[in-house]
């Protein structure tokens, strides 16, 4: 289970992209959870609305790369990812990136 480190999206504008990127799991019912939430002060965060990534498993085709679409304009200052693994002795490799257009000077 992962708890991101928030990131400060104030000066990004327009479509951002996050990306995830998530190998197959290993174990017995294996699944991967993840999901974007954001905050005003980095601190108390909330669910992003349509910010969650389909459930990564064992294999059944939803490992590989997952992009999810987010209007910069509709989130707070400060995003961050939510991991959660389960299964029985679950493991996962797995990345998140943000990629944004920065605002001009």
């Amino acid at each position: 289970t992962l708890t991101g480190t928030g990131i400060d999206v104030l000066h990004f504008e327009g479509v951002g992209l996050v990306v995830l990127n998530a190998s197959a799991g290993t174990g017995t019912t294996p699944t991967l959870d993840v999901k974007l939430q954001h905050s005003d002060d980095d601190s108390t965060y909330a669910d992003v609305t349509g910010g969650t990534f389909t459930q990564v498993t064992d294999g059944a085709g939803t490992a590989g790369v997952q992009v999810l679409k987010v209007n910069v304009s509709d989130l707070k200052r400060y995003l961050r990812v939510i991991g959660t693994i389960a299964g029985t002795t679950p493991s996962f490799d797995f990345g998140v990136e943000f990629v944004g257009i920065k605002k001009a000077s």
